[in-house]
């Protein structure tokens, strides 16, 4: 295997990341697959810096996360990545989360990335990748390819965010980290202390900037939660979520 084909970090969970009941939270597992991505594109030279100097941004559009087990505070976990495939446009990544090595994974991730020119968010291709990147179609964390969320029919509100300084990231519009925030916070706390998220699938569609309003949406039966973000500033739609319980 080459160097940094599979990208490998180390992490202790710190108490910033768990919830009231020391788990760690899923924008948390977000946070850090979003931050080991950027490392591991920075190594291989595929980073932020390399295609904005072209005017292009990677943007994550879809993603899939299935948690067998979430990690407790103060646990070592370790963090592994790596670029599994081109899937038309999308660039797609992988993530697991796990106790030890040659174990059975705590948390499965398959994300798909667009590369956007930065004025136009269109997407488009690179135009070189370096030798250094290495794609791994036959590694795969899930057997999943990006696809768009069913609309939902009839969502009731459920909650309306203000965008403020602190969800604005680099590319001056909501960290993606931050629309699942919007999401946890939209469902009373009473549900997660008798359920816990086993699986979110997430398709990106737009984005907002500091100063709208967002609003979610959902649907809800016993065991599947379909949400739906909204720009209400522009009254367009951000994404769509599904969400799969389990009972504690």
């Amino acid at each position: 295997m080459k160097k940094n084909e599979v990208w490998e970090k180390t992490i202790n969970i710190p108490i910033s990341l768990v919830d009231f009941k020391g788990n760690i939270r899923l924008d948390s597992i977000f946070s850090i697959m979003q931050n080991e991505a950027l490392k591991h594109s920075e190594a291989i030279g595929v980073g932020f810096n390399k295609f904005l100097k072209d005017g292009q941004i990677w943007v994550l559009t879809w993603a899939k996360i299935e948690v067998l087990r979430y990690p407790r505070f103060e646990e070592n976990i370790i963090i592994r990545t790596w670029l599994k495939e081109q899937n038309k446009l999308f660039t797609m990544r992988d993530f697991l989360f796990l106790k030890e090595n040659n174990k059975p994974p705590l948390i499965k991730a398959s994300t798909g990335w667009l590369l956007l020119n930065a004025r136009t968010k269109r997407p488009t291709r690179p135009k070189s990748l370096p030798d250094t990147v290495v794609f791994l179609p036959e590694v795969k964390a899930l057997n999943e390819k990006p696809k768009k969320l069913a609309t939902i029919s009839e969502p009731q509100f459920l909650k309306s965010f203000n965008i403020e300084y602190t969800d604005i990231d680099m590319n001056n519009h909501v960290n993606n980290t931050k629309y699942i925030e919007f999401i946890l916070n939209s469902f009373p706390i009473e549900k997660f202390d008798s359920q816990m998220i086993k699986i979110l699938t997430l398709f990106f569609f737009s984005e907002a900037k500091y100063g709208e309003e967002v609003e979610v949406l959902g649907k809800e039966d016993i065991k599947i939660s379909q949400l739906l973000i909204k720009n209400k500033t522009k009254d367009i739609e951000i994404l769509r979520a599904d969400i799969h319980w389990e009972k504690l």
